[in-house]
């Protein structure tokens, strides 16, 4: 786990590079791994300072240096199913209203959604930058398939991230 952090934590700081994709057998720990990310990312004090505990992280670690920051990061956590990707990061970032009628999300163009996220990067001063973890990506690719969905919006979404003038992962 310690390994894989730390070869993405090296390509933030030594590239533009912001967009990762975990891949491996069922049960693998790759849910595990971004879970144990997001915590040392985005938790309160007492979590990430457990993740830091639970990684055995070294204070010259690269994953401290990326993901250790004295601000945390915004997560904004998706697990997969089968629906459109960008309705699901786009109420991930800003739930439905409450006075909005159940199962009626409304639909999002991609690039709204990679606007907003690299808006969030760029103004929100209390985070040091935005991570997007997707779990379950199989799922919405399955969806995307069966609807004639362009999945160009991933590779959007990644040349966002690498440009967007703040954070964004």
């Amino acid at each position: 786990a310690r390994a894989a952090l730390e070869n993405v934590s090296h390509h933030i700081l030594d590239s533009q590079q912001r967009a990762f994709t975990w891949t491996g057998p069922y049960g693998g720990g790759k849910s595990s791994l971004a879970l144990a990310l997001a915590s040392l990312a985005a938790g309160d004090e007492a979590v990430r300072s457990a993740a830091k505990k639970a990684l055995g992280l070294p204070k010259s670690s690269p994953i401290l240096k990326c993901f250790g920051t004295v601000k945390p990061w915004r997560l904004i956590s998706v697990v997969g199913s089968r629906t459109s990707i960008t309705n699901e990061i786009a109420h991930a970032i800003e739930p439905p209203d409450k006075k909005s009628k159940p199962g009626r999300k409304k639909k999002l163009a991609g690039a709204d959604v990679i606007d907003a996220l690299s808006e969030l990067a760029s103004t929100d001063d209390d985070h040091e930058g935005v991570l997007l973890v997707v779990d379950e990506l199989g799922k919405l690719l399955e969806h995307a398939a069966a609807h004639d969905e362009d999945i160009g919006f991933y590779q959007q979404l990644a040349e966002a991230a690498s440009r967007v003038k703040g954070k964004l992962v």
